[in-house]
């Protein structure tokens, strides 16, 4: 424009003399002079960025801090800019008041993580001023992708267990993970429990657990399925693997204990006595009795349960060396009222059920039996339990339960003292009392009902096969008459005519 403006003036010549001039001419030398006169501006420098660059210009995914530092001339003001749009948080500051002081400029930029898998680059620009003229410099900090986390392996030690459960570990290998959590996908039928360390989880690729897996109550294999999920931030992986559990095998009762064998001589015959053989009632005397038996079973009660057979004394030093004894046993009264019934070995349910307060009536009452039979200064070995409808026992099907736990509870005090129990009856009035009720213990029965000793169907030496298959409880025409799952030691049979009148019994074998 100097130029132009030099050109222009030598162009106008300055008049030597002034003469009349029109004003068009006039007026248009004024302006050139105007123009060109020593009062024009020269235009001033414009403001440019030498140099723009952030240390370090590259991050990781997890983002960080980077210092920008610039250089400027001809700038009175600088200003950082961010030119990009990113997923994550930008924060920056620069300090105006000695911002491109000396033509330096810096400032801190913290940069966020980079949430996606692809890498991230943030575009600035340091725009340097003068009044109206400005000048951008650009620059770049990328941010690496995020890596996807991966589960390399993971598998559980060991792998199958049996139908009781156990305890399995969990490991497994990961990469590009900050957690790790275990989780269960399967239900199943029993309980598994497991823990992990989120503290140590992941740790140097690492994840590790102990898992408690329960009993497998079903006759199917079950198959636990597990989870090991891998995540950092919002990207996640799940490796899956699988523990199997065997079927809970079929249920196969125990086989029962072996019977007893028969402490009576086999095939040898004796006799059963009690209160009836008495002179009188209360008497202490006996009827005539038959001379020198193999065995004899006395009856300790006179009938009735809770008192005692007059002449047992007499009966007793009779029957010597093979005594064996009976016990009286009768329903338990109502209403848990009686001493009996609310003390003893299930006192502590006796006052809420009856079946408690039927138990301790039939313990405690054997053992007062066996209190009065042990001052006698006797210790016989086998004590039978005499069960029969005469004795006034309910046979309702609600009632039977009770009248079972009556027999329970005298079979556990006898055994518990160490004598040998077994039970008096027939298949009929067993059903009809107990429900044809089997004790835990195997126990030996004394059948009754036989005709005679040899002869026929019903005789005792009959008895001691068939009652070797339970009886039908249903019906008097039973097969079978076996009872209260046990064996037969003995069978009584009525005395043959002109013999003294003693009940008879035959010893099994």
């Amino acid at each position: 424009m100097g130029l132009r403006c030099r050109l222009a003036c030598r162009q106008v010549p300055r008049p030597r003399v002034f003469r009349a001039a029109s004003r068009l001419a006039l007026a248009t030398a004024a302006m050139v002079v105007a123009w060109c006169g020593p009062s024009a501006a020269a235009t001033p420098a414009a403001p440019e960025v030498l140099s723009a660059y952030a240390i370090p210009s590259a991050l990781g995914p997890g983002g960080g801090a980077v210092s920008v530092t610039g250089r400027v001339k001809n700038a009175r003001s600088c200003q950082l800019e961010l030119l990009s749009r990113q997923p994550f948080p930008v924060v920056y500051s620069h300090n105006p008041t000695n911002a491109c002081q000396s033509g330096a400029f810096s400032a801190h930029v913290l940069i966020g993580a980079n949430p996606s898998p692809v890498k991230r680059t943030v575009a600035f620009a340091l725009v340097a001023r003068d009044a109206s003229l400005s000048f951008t410099g650009r620059f770049y900090v990328s941010v690496a992708p995020l890596l996807a986390p991966s589960v390399l392996s993971a598998y559980a030690t060991p792998s199958a267990l049996g139908p009781g459960g156990g305890a399995v570990s969990v490991t497994g290998r990961v990469k590009n993970a900050r957690s790790c959590q275990l989780e269960l996908l399967s239900r199943q039928p029993f309980p598994v429990v497991y823990s992990h360390n989120p503290t140590t989880a992941c740790q140097s690729g690492a994840f590790s657990a102990h898992v408690l897996i329960g009993a497998n109550p079903s006759p199917v294999k079950r198959t636990v399925a597990f989870a090991l999920v891998a995540r950092d931030a919002s990207l996640s992986f799940t490796g899956h693997f699988y523990v199997s559990v065997a079927p809970r095998p079929p249920y196969r009762p125990p086989p029962p204990p072996p019977p007893l064998p028969n402490q009576y001589t086999p095939g040898s015959t004796g006799y059963d006595v009690s209160w009836p053989q008495c002179q009188t009632p209360g008497s202490t005397l006996t009827k005539p009795l038959p001379n020198a038996p193999s065995f004899a079973v006395v009856g300790v009660n006179d009938g009735t349960i809770g008192r005692f057979n007059s002449c047992f004394a007499a009966e007793t030093a009779w029957a010597g060396q093979g005594l064996s004894v009976y016990i009286i046993l009768q329903p338990a009264p109502p209403a848990s009222q009686a001493p009996f019934e609310v003390s003893g070995p299930k006192s502590s349910c006796a006052a809420t059920s009856q079946q408690c307060a039927a138990y301790n009536w039939g313990y405690n009452y054997a053992q007062a039996d066996l209190a009065f039979v042990s001052a006698q200064g006797l210790q016989p070995e086998i004590w039978w339990l005499d069960i029969e409808t005469a004795e006034g026992w309910p046979t309702s099907a609600a009632a039977q339960p009770a009248n079972a736990a009556v027999v329970q509870g005298a079979l556990d005090a006898l055994t518990g003292a160490g004598r040998t129990a077994g039970v008096y009856s027939t298949w009929y009035q067993w059903g009809q009392i107990t429900g044809s009720y089997v004790p835990p213990a195997r126990v030996p029965i004394w059948v009754a009902g036989a005709t005679s000793l040899s002869t026929g169907y019903d005789s005792a030496q009959s008895y001691c096969q068939r009652a070797l298959t339970a009886g039908d409880p249903s019906t008097l025409a039973s097969t079978g008459i076996g009872f209260a799952g046990g064996t037969p030691w003995l069978v009584q049979y009525p005395y043959a005519p002109g013999a003294v009148p003693v009940d008879n019994d035959y010893a099994c074998g």
